[in-house]
């Protein structure tokens, strides 16, 4: 929680100090989440299969 907390301070200061780009670092910001969401999933995605292939490999 306090990583989280200190990055979302960090936005608040770099948001306050760069009014100008604010909409371009959510962009970024968005799009950083986004990414890591979609690698987070096929790794889980990854990690399941290599367990169900295991399993099958065990069966024979």
């Amino acid at each position: 929680m306090s990583y989280k907390k200190l990055l979302f301070i960090a936005a608040v200061v770099l948001t306050l100090i760069f009014p100008d780009i604010v909409f371009t670092g959510l962009a970024i910001f968005f799009m950083v989440i986004i990414l890591l969401i979609i690698i987070i999933e096929l790794a889980f995605d990854v990690y399941i299969f290599s367990a169900m292939l295991i399993q099958w490999l065990r069966k024979k």
